[in-house]
């Protein structure tokens, strides 16, 4: 039996024994793990999410029109250290993000981020932007052609880690003498601020619906596809979608994910409008014994569905 609860009512329900598991609806944090850790017989399962977290540029914007730019910038964001903060107090850890098509624990999988030669660098980012005629201010801040460079991140709603993901960016582009202004705005204008394409960075996340990414290559990266896919980078071009499509017209799975790797590392390296920051975790706790429900994608109940859903229960 399946109930519907707010989390704060379903962790309450879960120390009271009146449910088996906790977690489902909303992904425990640091303080609903601590208020079940004196839980008897009680098993915490932690696996990576099928979604993927990023930043994205707005070269529409003056300041990000051209690549070296974008590359410098994002060069100087500092990933680790933005995980070490969501993450504080879960135990958990995961191989960097490396593409928007698969996942590290798929089978095919290449760090396309690491292939394309993005690497945090701040001194390399700083020399970059020196050459790209980006001169540094009295006050920290680079200038060029009259042209601060700066912009605008808006956050939504209020919750506490989103803002001090925003904050430790903020302070890791200060180093390269970008101005980051953070803009926070009510959840309800997430939408409109992103299709009406108000904001100069932003964060956001989307989650896979099926194992298959490679099938999907086209939201992430296409041209025609700008206005309504997920990348509103504006750094795609119509070239793009040729070699997407190429890549779609191969037969098999075994040509195609090699295929798309190498592609996405391509398409990075001469775009730069999109970084992965992370999955993130799905943290659940079950009473012990209970099989099948946890997190895992291609194991349990996870998103993708591969495990038979009726394939669950008490173990032996």
């Amino acid at each position: 039996t399946f109930r519907v609860m707010e989390p704060t009512a379903e962790i309450n329900a879960f120390r009271a024994g009146e449910i088996d598991m906790a977690g489902n609806s909303q992904s425990l944090s640091a303080d609903t793990l601590e208020q079940i850790a004196d839980v008897e017989d009680t098993t915490v399962y932690r696996a990576a999410r099928a979604s993927n977290n990023l930043i994205q540029l707005n070269a529409e914007r003056e300041q990000f029109a051209d690549l070296e730019t974008r590359q410098a910038m994002f060069m100087a964001i500092d990933r680790e250290q933005i995980t070490e903060v969501m993450w504080d107090g879960l135990d958990y850890t995961e191989e960097p993000a490396g593409s928007l098509n698969l996942y590290p624990y798929q089978d095919g999988y290449e760090d396309a981020l690491a292939n394309s030669g993005y690497e945090y660098n701040v001194d390399e980012a700083n020399a970059i932007l020196d050459e790209a005629g980006w001169e540094m201010g009295d006050d920290g801040i680079r200038e060029r052609d009259g042209v601060r460079f700066e912009g605008r991140l808006p956050t939504f709603g209020d919750d506490a880690l989103t803002e001090a993901r925003a904050r430790v960016v903020q302070q890791q582009l200060k180093a390269i003498g970008f101005d980051m202004q953070l803009d926070q705005r009510a959840a309800s204008e997430f939408s409109t601020t992103l299709n009406e394409k108000d904001w100069d960075l932003v964060t956001l996340g989307f989650s896979s619906s099926d194992a298959y990414g490679v099938m999907w290559m086209c939201q992430v990266y296409c041209y025609a596809d700008g206005g309504n896919g997920l990348n509103l980078s504006s750094t795609m071009d119509e070239s793009f979608d040729e070699r997407i499509h190429e890549v779609e017209a191969l037969p098999t799975a075994e040509e195609q994910i090699p295929a798309a790797m190498k592609l996405e590392a391509e398409l990075m390296a001469e775009s730069w409008g999109i970084l992965p920051l992370y999955a993130g975790p799905q943290i659940m706790a079950a009473k012990s014994g209970l099989a099948n429900l946890t997190p895992e994608p291609y194991t349990g109940l996870d998103l993708f569905g591969i495990q038979p859903v009726e394939n669950f229960g008490w173990a032996k």
